[in-house]
């Protein structure tokens, strides 16, 4: 197994991003965005904006990329000339998250607050704002789209909220809380969207939960050993990984039981691990730091 720092920057990666096979990765650092086409290649800037970036996301066919940035932006760019086609400006401080539903039909953005502003695409109007009435000041609101369906899925305090597709927007349909006075900082789903997975950060330490979405029942959980700013589900299913605080950067969990797989995915000189994605399936691992480094990590 290799880590390897592939990319610094100066300033920190806040959001990666890979292409529907896995074979491309978008990552931001500040005002740009990169492109790693390789595990060889270096990355290369593609798009240059004027204020720094927040986060971003692929649309379901990889035609077109979101990009929010602070002060509430969102700019539509395409994926194949890197030229921008949309900007909308939502009078938002900011976004955590950006989403495109699976049926190419919506873009969701999560705001600071859990509230979440829907855009119909292709006219990019504002549709709804969605709001789960669950006060928090966390700043921090992640979204989801279940892979099969356009079941939308968001953070709000210590709950996860369940979002159905309607006729004109999506309706709050179910919550899933952990009943404990902690911050949902992170969520992901398995591969086959039986499964949600959701990081808390509560007190003094953090935790990794899995519930069941059939039944809505907590399968298990587990303390991490460091605190952790995000998680990712290998595309086989077998293993959730975790972008870490102040450990030794990545820590891998199998997901049918929550133990600590015992590979070694630890960085070098490791910095606080801001976003974490596989790259070219189950194998690679790309972790993007607070101090503007990309490591990618072979298995």
């Amino acid at each position: 197994m290799a880590n390897t720092e592939i990319f610094r920057g100066d300033k920190a990666i806040r959001s990666l991003v890979c292409s529907s096979n896995g074979g491309d990765c978008l990552f931001a650092c500040g005002t740009e965005i990169y492109l790693l086409e390789s595990p060889e290649g270096a990355p290369r800037v593609v798009i240059r904006l004027e204020k720094e970036v927040e986060c971003l996301a692929f649309a379901p066919k990889d035609q077109s990329i979101c990009i929010a940035t602070r002060g509430g932006a969102l700019a539509v760019f395409d994926r194949k000339s890197y030229k921008k086609t949309h900007t909308i400006i939502t009078g938002q401080p900011g976004f955590y998250s950006v989403q495109y539903s699976p049926n190419g039909k919506y873009i969701c953005a999560g705001q600071y607050e859990p509230r979440i502003t829907v855009l119909h695409i292709p006219s990019y109007k504002t549709l709804a704002t969605l709001d789960p009435e669950i006060f928090t000041d966390s700043g921090r609101t992640a979204l989801l789209f279940s892979p099969h369906d356009n079941r939308l899925f968001s953070t709000a305090y210590n709950t996860i909220c369940m979002w159905e597709e309607t006729k004109d927007t999506f309706a709050l349909t179910e919550k899933i809380s952990t009943r404990r006075f902690g911050h949902l900082i992170d969520i992901a789903m398995s591969p086959d969207g039986k499964w949600i997975a959701a990081l808390e950060d509560v007190e003094e330490a953090c935790y990794v939960h899995v519930w069941s979405l059939s039944s809505k029942r907590k399968l298990r959980q587990v303390k991490l050993p460091h605190y952790a700013n995000c998680i990712v589900w290998s595309p086989d299913g077998k293993q959730i990984a975790v972008g870490e605080f102040n450990g030794d950067g990545v820590s891998l969990w199998k997901a049918a039981t929550l133990k600590r797989d015992p590979t070694d995915l630890s960085i070098p000189d490791s910095a606080s691990v801001q976003a974490l994605a596989y790259y070219r399936g189950n194998k690679q691992l790309l972790a993007g730091t607070r101090g503007g480094s990309l490591f990618l990590i072979e298995m």
